[in-house]
């Protein structure tokens, strides 16, 4: 599950366990992005902060592993890269990419599309404001390379919990707490964001 996870937030985190549950995964890898191809602008948290909500949010699941693979390199976040990568690590492993539906709506811009698909099968789920995936348009070629999952719609995004913040609001119930009370002690997103 990649991702710029800025910060990590409970739909997150649900819809990689009904992953986990309803695919039978062995475990599920968490890759904050260094810097999302398709996003204009840089992640406001530094990657030392994201990594640090995501290893308080995950570390007392077993099954959950932070890969911080992408920081690593510099320049933006090639998901084929990332994938070819761990195929040569891992041989013999099969791989799954977890996304919201948010991301099927840009799925055709991402760099190498058609030979990730060939890689990987894709797990999707819907998200409130977006179409349903079950019978979402994908190439007839492509149509076996996606599972669709059911989950809980919760309308969360990271970009909400960062204006939530800028305005004083509460984000209980909408992070973990560990990822709270990060947030509150290195004074993340105070200021307005975009």
């Amino acid at each position: 599950m990649g991702g710029s996870f800025d910060p990590i937030h409970l739909a997150h985190l649900m819809l990689a366990e009904q992953a986990f549950c309803q695919l039978q995964l062995d475990e599920v890898w968490w890759i904050p992005a260094n810097q999302s191809p398709l996003k204009s602008n840089a992640p406001i948290a530094s990657n030392h902060d994201r990594v640090t909500m995501l290893k308080r949010a995950i570390s007392d699941v077993e099954h959950y592993k932070l890969q911080d693979v992408e920081h690593e390199r510099s320049g933006p976040s090639f998901t084929i890269d990332t994938v070819m990568m761990l195929i040569d690590e891992h041989p013999g492993k099969e791989f799954y990419f977890i996304l919201g539906a948010d991301q099927m709506q840009v799925l055709h811009h991402w760099h190498r599309i058609d030979e990730l698909i060939r890689l990987v099968r894709f797990v999707r789920t819907a998200r409130p404001g977006y179409a349903n995936p079950v019978g979402m348009d994908v190439k007839s070629e492509w149509s076996n390379r996606f599972l669709d999952i059911e989950m809980p719609q919760l309308d969360i995004s990271s970009t909400v919990i960062r204006n939530r913040v800028a305005n004083g609001m509460s984000i209980r119930w909408w992070v973990p707490d560990p990822v709270r009370e990060w947030i509150v002690e290195r004074d993340l997103y105070v200021e307005r964001t975009h």
